[in-house]
């Protein structure tokens, strides 16, 4: 027993924060991909810099150009978000 916790105590709460850790990441993937259309909207009406948008979602923009899944599934989203 080491500073009053269990080694079983120890390794419950390790494995807690490590998928605490993997839902947060996810999460944060999930609303900076959903975060591209009101920015791509945004820029298209000039109250955003192209030159900034391109820089924080420069990872977005290489996968849809590299991959034609991403590619599809970006611009069908894209494409409902500005319907909107």
């Amino acid at each position: 027993m080491i500073g009053g916790m269990d080694d079983a105590a120890g390794k419950r709460g390790g494995r807690r924060a490590l998928i605490g850790s993997v839902v947060f990441g996810l999460l944060l993937s999930v609303i900076y991909v959903l975060s591209s259309a009101p920015a791509r909207q945004m820029t298209t009406s000039g109250n955003l810099n192209k030159d900034v948008c391109q820089t924080i979602y420069a990872p977005l923009i290489w996968l849809h150009n590299h991959s034609d899944v991403a590619a599809s599934a970006l611009d069908r989203y894209w494409r409902w978000w500005s319907r909107g």
